[in-house]
């Protein structure tokens, strides 16, 4: 009997050991193979390899595993990032960053039915995430289905009257309704808190030109294009700081000299220059300029030098 007493909790541990080895192996079955990252900075490749070399040793981390999806996601390696991401939802199937973050990849791919199924679950998952409503509503309102889009933003709305993307989105369908009045009603009180919102400020214009009124500015070339506010939500600055570039281990003094080429082909240094910005706010507004100039018009390397620049340059 001393024997099977014994022996019972011996036999189950050997099988709990057992189904977790197994368990572990079809974890690492799914975590992608890194690809090749030449064309990257090299700080990425380093990044990449001590992550994945860390989840395969913990494939049951489900911040390691994490960790490294948004490292892939913010260096635009999007399939492995989403394998990333459906890895870490399966092992906490209710944490809503991990199906947001693959929102954000599907909507960039394209897939936009996609990305509204997944908006509609993180915001079960967490329903005061205000950005995923005002992202939903906004996917919801370029794919015609107004009166879903309306009532996603007005939910973002509720969450934070002047969270820029869902007054726009709701200014937009009341421009679409020849509401004139109400896009201004709409978008006054928001520009306020967020006067550099280009898209917003172009529709003010139009806005009041609409009803016979003088635009409350002059359209210049700062307004002509469409630079936006940087707006503060926790998931893509976690996605910037994971990218490369959040090192700063540029060349400053080469910075202030790529800021004129680079910068300028879209507006004023000016602007720049006078602007006030924390690093995580400068690595938004570099990483969203190098993401619609193409590394071929700038390069890691050129993007870090003038981002060591604006965050280490004098006040």
């Amino acid at each position: 009997m001393i024997l099977v007493y014994i022996g019972i909790p011996l036999v189950v541990g050997a099988a709990w050991l057992f189904v977790r080895l197994i368990s572990n192996r079809t974890l690492l079955k799914r975590l992608p193979i890194p690809p090749s990252l030449s064309g990257h900075h090299q700080s990425l490749a380093s990044q990449v390899l001590r992550l994945d070399t860390e989840v395969r040793a913990n494939p049951r981390s489900v911040e390691k595993i994490a960790l490294l999806g948004i490292t892939y996601h913010a260096n635009q390696s999007f399939d492995e990032a989403s394998a990333c991401y459906r890895l870490a939802a399966d092992l906490s199937p209710t944490d809503y960053r991990w199906p947001y973050y693959l929102a954000i990849i599907e909507e960039a791919s394209g897939d936009e039915d996609r990305a509204i199924k997944l908006l509609n679950h993180v915001t079960q998952l967490e329903p005061g995430y205000v950005h995923a409503w005002a992202r939903l509503g906004n996917i919801l309102r370029r794919s015609s289905r107004i009166v879903e889009a309306k009532i996603a933003l007005s939910r973002a709305s509720n969450l934070d009257p002047t969270h820029p993307h869902a007054c726009l989105g709701l200014a937009r369908i009341a421009a679409s309704q020849d509401d004139w009045e109400g896009v201004i009603r709409i978008l006054e009180p928001m520009l306020k808190s967020h006067p550099l919102f280009a898209p917003a400020l172009r529709l003010l214009s139009r806005a009041y030109v609409q009803i016979g009124r003088k635009p409350p500015f002059e359209e210049d070339h700062d307004t002509q294009i469409q630079i936006e506010d940087v707006i503060d939500e926790p998931l893509l600055d976690e996605l910037y700081e994971r990218s490369a570039l959040a090192l700063i281990q540029g060349d400053p003094n080469r910075g202030i000299l790529l800021l004129q080429t680079r910068c300028s082909r879209c507006h004023s240094t000016d602007r720049i220059q006078k602007a006030d910005k924390s690093p995580v706010q400068w690595l938004h507004t570099v990483g969203r300029m190098q993401g619609q100039a193409g590394r071929e018009r700038m390069t890691d390397s050129e993007a870090a030098d003038i981002l060591s620049y604006l965050v280490k340059r004098p006040h």
